[in-house]
Parts: structure tokens; sequence; C-alpha cells
């Protein structure tokens, strides 16, 4: 039976329960059901690619060349229980570092553009995924061709164009100058996801293109010219 001493001693350890959970209660709630970044890539998993042609346009809107195109990209996943509320994701340093180049917001596909015309930030709920697009490679031959013949020797872009066949480019937002384009070669991407309501989440990847197209499509791609790897999954 318990003494009077071990009641007082009982109702002290109640009342400081209770007094911390008054303090901390909601902190600790809001904690456990932070959301939790989670990010997904697999070098032999289609999911990761996608194949497409790009469309070039002249100012009228006129279609003038259509180019295939490479797009490699990453599924950000929330598997906390709140919402992930304005999630960015961040090109933030090159290694080795390019000429040109500055920290850039990449672009999440198939969302609704805000403002600018692309989407930068976006909301993930619980165990929902959304894809951000990595690097685009376009094919060099059709690339350097459209540049040549296409464009005339005042066209701001030539340069661009011309630079693009040689490499590939980060699926930045505009403004980007030339820092989004990157000659061929091996790289490593440190990237950052950000949001509102949880900590930032830190990656790398390795990108290597030697600057080829095949034409087995992107199983031939991957294999053969354009290496792609989750190196730090933060």
């Amino acid at each position: 039976m318990p003494t009077p001493d071990h009641i007082q001693i009982i109702i002290a350890i109640a009342t400081f329960a209770a007094v911390i959970v008054a303090l901390f209660g909601n902190r600790f709630w809001e904690w456990l059901d932070r959301p939790h970044i989670t990010v997904y890539f697999d070098d032999s998993d289609t999911e990761n690619y996608h194949q497409t042609s790009m469309e070039l346009r002249n100012g009228a809107g006129q279609l003038i060349e259509s180019i295939p195109t490479y797009y490699v990209r990453l599924k950000i996943t929330n598997l906390g229980r709140r919402t992930l509320e304005n999630a960015e994701v961040v090109l933030e340093k090159v290694e080795p570092q390019p000429v040109v180049f500055m920290s850039l917001n990449l672009s999440w596909a198939g969302q609704v553009a805000d403002e600018t015309g692309i989407s930068r930030r976006v909301r993930i709920p619980h165990k929902q995924s959304r894809i951000v697009d990595i690097i685009e490679v376009m094919e060099p031959t059709q690339i350097a061709e459209f540049a040549k013949n296409k464009l005339s020797e005042n066209d701001p872009s030539k340069v661009r164009f011309y630079k693009y066949s040689k490499g590939f480019r980060s699926c930045s937002i505009k403004p980007n100058t030339l820092s989004d384009i990157f000659d061929s070669g091996d790289y490593v991407f440190h990237i950052g996801i950000y949001a509102d309501n949880t900590e930032p989440k830190l990656i790398k990847i390795s990108i290597k293109y030697d600057s080829g197209w095949g034409t087995e499509g992107i199983d031939g791609m991957r294999k053969n010219h354009l290496r792609i790897k989750l190196l730090d999954n933060g």
C-alpha cells in the first residue's frame, strides 16, 4: 500500500508531466507529424528517364524544328504525415565548377506554372510524390545544324545552341544566362531540397555524358552515353 510520501512523489511526477505536456506537447506532435523528404533515383528504372521531342518555334509561334530530347528526373516523396509546403529544388554547386555558374532552381515536371511561367515550388501531401527534372539532353547533331542553318548570325541564341550541341543543360528556371549549359564530361551536382516546414535534404548526383547519341532508345543512351548515379541521399 502506498505511503503518504509515495503519494506525494506520484503527485509531483504527474504535475511535472502535465506541465511538460502543456509547454511542449504541441511541439512534440508537430515534430512527430512533420513532413519527411525522400528521393528516389535508379539508373536501371525508366521511371527516372523521359524521352520526348523538343519543339522549337519562332517569334510568331511557328514550329521550325522538332528535336529528340531526353530528361533525367528524380522522384521526390513526402513520407511524413503533414503536407510538404512550398517545396523547391536547387542546384547549388557543381564539381568541377564551370566558368559560368550560379545557383539555380530546378523545374518541377507537369506542375501548374507560376507567374514566371515555370513551377518553382509545389505542395506534396502525405505519401504523395512529385517529379523534378534535373538535366535535359538534345540530339547533338540536330542542335548544331539548327544553330548553323536556321538561326541568323545576330541571333543571341545561336551561341547558346552551339554550346548546347556539345553537352547538356540543367533544367533550371530562367534567368540562367549560360550557367545552365555544360560541356560533355564528368560532373557532380550538389542539390538541395527545401520546404517551409521541414529540414533541408541535401543530395549529390554523378553525371557522365560523352556527347554521343545512340539509336537504341533510352536503354542504349543510359548504358552507352549518359550515366547517372545518386551518390548521397542525405
